[in-house]
């Protein structure tokens, strides 16, 4: 018995062994493998965007909402395109049917988008109303001047300073009529009407220039055209530099002339 102990204990330490070993065989590789961490490289720095400045939204324009008011619509009105001008004063005369304001200057918008038709029927609605209106009497020259009828448009800018001898707009209206007329003398008197007013405008001075110009009157020419230059006309300038050296004018033709002449809205 004691020998058979150390054999017995040899015996199953060697046995144990051999089934450990089988089993390690057995073990799928990866299992026999010890972990090791793996090996993560450096992290790269994510590269740096230059951010841009914020911009900031254009602030959206809100359409100024038409005014409701009589006065609000005829002031807009006068200061918008024709096209925006006339419904805006197809509204006054909605609100006062009775008034002659609306349709003057309604029918001043219709001449400038050149509908002589509409600017009539609206002007002569507003000399139903009120037959003394100046203002309305100076358009309806204007009207005639557009149609081409020179006798009735010299008829209605007579009428217009008869109702307002101060209506410096209907005087050179008139005196513009009376140019093409070649009636040059009535034309004088007309311009020099129009700029005897409290606030005659550059283009009135202008126009008598070339008044003068066509009488030969050089030095009367040259001093009204230094007034429309004062007052900013940019067309007296080149006439009084065309006429510096002038001391004998021959007179030009009418023709050549007329278009410088300028008609006023009021």
């Amino acid at each position: 018995m004691k020998h058979i102990i150390p054999i017995l204990t040899i015996s199953i330490f060697s046995i144990s062994c051999s089934k450990d070993k089988v089993a390690k065989q057995n073990e799928p590789l990866v299992a026999q493998q010890e972990y090791k961490a793996p090996i993560l490289p450096e992290p790269v720095p994510a590269p740096v965007v230059p951010t841009e400045p914020e911009l900031k939204a254009e602030p959206v324009l809100k359409p100024t909402p038409a005014p409701k008011d009589y006065a609000g619509i005829i002031a807009l009105a006068k200061t918008s395109p024709h096209e925006e001008a006339i419904p805006l004063l197809e509204k006054a005369m909605e609100l006062h049917p009775k008034r002659t304001k609306p349709r003057i200057e309604l029918a001043r918008a219709y001449l400038t988008a050149g509908d002589v038709k509409a600017a009539r029927d609206s002007i002569e609605s507003a000399l139903e109303i009120s037959e003394s209106s100046s203002y309305a009497w100076n358009t309806l020259g204007r009207v005639e001047l557009m149609a081409g009828d020179l006798e009735a448009a010299v008829d209605a800018f007579s009428t217009a300073v008869e109702k307002n001898e101060d209506n410096g707009y209907a005087w050179n209206n008139l005196g513009l009529v009376l140019m093409k007329q070649k009636r040059i003398e009535e034309a004088v008197v007309s311009f020099e009407r129009a700029t005897a007013g409290s606030q005659p405008k550059h283009y009135m001075w202008n126009n008598l220039g070339h008044a003068y110009e066509h009488l030969g009157k050089v030095k009367l020419a040259k001093a009204a055209y230094g007034q429309a230059a004062d007052a900013g006309s940019v067309k007296a300038e080149a006439n009084m530099e065309r006429l510096k050296d002038v001391t004998l004018l021959v007179v030009a033709p009418l023709e050549n002339q007329e278009e410088e002449l300028e008609v006023v809205s009021q």
